[in-house]
């Protein structure tokens, strides 16, 4: 069986996706609700022109009340700071790839590599990183193993869902990751300021 350490240095750091792979990311299940838009940076990890894995990087939900309790933030500081948080909305390993640990080795990569591109197109730099896991489906292995941190779960209900006729009915596990040290007082106090010439 392959190495983590020769895929990934094989394939080197995540790369911007192509055309192709961003086709890829977004194909894959959980795709975007209709209606949704969100700032969005795909990344792929390849070894060679092999490509072994697709991620998709957008705006985090509006309110999840686990993960705000863990931040600690009001409404007010939310509304103010919650672009200083993105969301992992997609992850695809290609069904072709068998490589021990090599899911939680590209999230370590996309966790050192993000702040500066986000920041570069979006003019903000990201202080936490979220992502909602299917519990019906995943276990979340690779989250875990990254040291992400579980903080609950959702209420099962889609950002779309307004009426809250699907409560409890696809509930997922919220998994943080703080890209910064003292993150919740960051994001309880942290004012925005966003670099000129951005995608905002």
């Amino acid at each position: 069986m392959p190495t983590v350490a020769g895929a990934v240095a094989r394939s080197g750091v995540v790369h911007a996706a192509t055309g192709a792979e961003h086709g890829t990311a977004r194909a894959t299940p959980y795709s975007l609700e209709r209606g949704q838009r969100s700032a969005s940076h795909v990344y792929s990890q390849r070894s060679g022109e092999q490509p072994l894995a697709c991620l998709l990087w957008s705006s985090p939900a509006w309110k999840m009340a686990p993960r705000d309790q863990w931040i600690g933030w009001n409404q007010e500081q939310r509304e103010q700071n919650l672009q200083l948080v993105v969301n992992n909305s997609r992850y695809l390993i290609l069904p072709w790839v068998h490589v021990r640990g090599l899911a939680s080795k590209i999230l370590g990569q996309c966790a050192r590599q993000l702040p500066g591109d986000w920041e570069l197109r979006y003019g903000c730099r990201p202080l936490l990183l979220e992502t909602l896991v299917d519990a019906g489906r995943f276990r979340g292995t690779c989250y875990r193993a990254a040291n992400w941190i579980q903080v609950g779960q959702t209420q099962g209900r889609g950002r779309m869902d307004s009426e809250h006729r699907a409560h409890g009915l696809a509930q997922k596990d919220i998994y943080l990751y703080p890209l910064c040290r003292n993150v919740q007082q960051q994001l309880c106090h942290h004012s925005v300021k966003l670099l000129p010439g951005s995608d905002s």
